[in-house]
């Protein structure tokens, strides 16, 4: 292990690549670009700073040299929480500790999306049916891809709403909504679902931290059996009820 005083009370710490990455750029003025998260530890008696990467960080939890309770922050950030905590905020450490919630989670996350997606494509396609020029569905489709490239083109949402807005007032707007909703409420809880099961599944063959506690019945409970009683009611409510309303709405309008 290398040492290095940084702090008249603290000395940081980096073990090998197998444990932490080097410490010898990774001072306060000038960081290892690959350090990710640092925890607290006491060795010799004395308290200490262990730098690690994220894959690093990852293998000393699973190999228990890391403790669930160690205070621990992401590098750049200045409050202390426990190392738990850290590994909620992302899924492949986040599996470490709670691996069919973590499953769950990411299955409702990309529920979402792929709900909203499919939904999206179903009522594209039905303004393509009822509209022969095909203006309503180009511009529905302009204002969805506007919202994914928002990230790389700032302004575009703005651009899209004033422009749907101007041309076809509120009915687009109300268009979208309804799709967005139809989308994420039938996705998430399926992804959830599919989450669950994958969990369920992959949960014997991954190498989990020594220091985890079991999981209670709850991910059970909000991973399958709530998400098959909603869609079992959902589903049909939609179909015979709720989806012939948003057509009526669509072809009045």
């Amino acid at each position: 292990m290398n040492y290095m005083n940084s702090d008249p009370e603290k000395k940081e710490i980096s073990a090998s690549n197998e444990a932490a990455v080097s410490i010898e750029n990774a001072v306060v003025e000038e960081r290892n670009p690959l350090v990710w998260v640092e925890v607290n530890a006491v060795e010799d008696g004395e308290p200490i700073i262990i730098q690690f990467d994220k894959p690093s960080f990852k293998a000393a939890i699973q190999n228990g040299d890391i403790k669930k309770d160690q205070e621990a922050r992401l590098v750049g950030t200045e409050s202390w929480v426990r190392v738990e905590d850290i590994a909620a905020q992302s899924f492949d450490l986040n599996v470490l500790y709670r691996p069919v919630w973590a499953y769950i989670s990411q299955g409702l996350f990309y529920g979402a999306i792929g709900g909203f997606l499919l939904k999206s494509m179903d009522t594209f396609v039905t303004f393509l049916a009822l509209d022969q020029n095909g203006g309503v569905a180009i511009a529905f489709a302009f204002l969805i891809a506007s919202l994914f490239l928002a990230k790389h083109i700032q302004f575009l949402p703005m651009a899209a709403f004033a422009w749907a807005g101007f041309q076809y007032g509120f009915f687009l707007f109300g268009a979208l909504f309804t799709t967005a909703v139809v989308g994420i409420v039938f996705g998430a809880p399926l992804g959830a679902l599919i989450g669950a099961i994958a969990g369920y599944y992959s949960k014997p063959g991954l190498k989990t931290a020594p220091d985890r506690e079991p999981e209670n019945p709850s991910p059970f409970l909000y991973g399958i059996v709530a998400p098959v009683l909603f869609l079992a009611i959902a589903i049909p409510a939609y179909l015979f009820w709720l989806n012939p309303m948003i057509i009526n709405w669509v072809t009045t309008n």
